[in-house]
């Protein structure tokens, strides 16, 4: 039997990732850096940037793999120990602006945290009857990485968690979609703003 390929292309990327940190302070020891890594898709991309950069201002050592992939490919390597750090929703959504905004559907799910948010003319309504679930911003974290690292991760994650909040991520997100920044400039003018 031939094997699939896209569990040849999972295993391929699986072997790169050391290869393919995007962030500073890299090291070939694993030991030595706390391996942050995003999903495919800006936003994520923003929260791996915003979380590293306040572990780094705590003076730990980071490295940053960007647009890794889907969480398909990203949760293995994290409980494999490819990855330390990726961060991830609580519950999921589908964004559906651009069907709001052109007339195609009248009403839609959509992120909360989406950049065209604050120049689209939608309205956005209460879940009173709470059917979507909370998109809360949680770190992952593998317990043997906290267990090295100590207080100063806990803390440092903890304290990007209480000082982001939605309309942060809102900015943060326009600042890549819609003024061009890079995840990580964004993320630089956060912490520096």
């Amino acid at each position: 039997m031939r094997p699939r390929p896209v569990l040849v292309a999972v295993a391929v990327l699986l072997l790169g990732l050391p290869a393919c940190s995007g962030g500073t302070d890299e090291s070939s020891d694993p030991d030595a850096t706390i391996r942050f890594a995003s999903y495919d898709f800006t936003e994520n991309q923003i929260l791996a940037e915003v979380y590293a950069e306040g572990v780094r201002r705590a003076g730990l050592p980071v490295s940053i793999q960007e647009a890794v992939g889907t969480r398909e490919v990203v949760q293995p390597a994290l409980q494999q120990g490819v990855l330390d750090v990726v961060v991830d929703y609580l519950g999921t959504a589908v964004a559906f602006t651009d069907a709001l905004v052109s007339g195609e559907i009248d009403v839609g799910l959509l992120e909360t945290t989406d950049a065209r948010l604050s120049v689209a003319p939608v309205m956005l309504l209460v879940d009173d009857l709470g059917l979507q679930p909370h998109e809360n911003v949680v770190p992952l974290v593998r317990t043997d990485v906290l267990e090295r690292w100590g207080d100063d991760l806990r803390d440092a994650l903890d304290e990007v968690s209480a000082r982001l909040v939605t309309a942060d991520l809102v900015r943060l997100n326009a600042a890549v979609e819609l003024d061009g920044l890079t995840p990580a400039q964004a993320a630089a003018r956060w912490w520096d703003g």
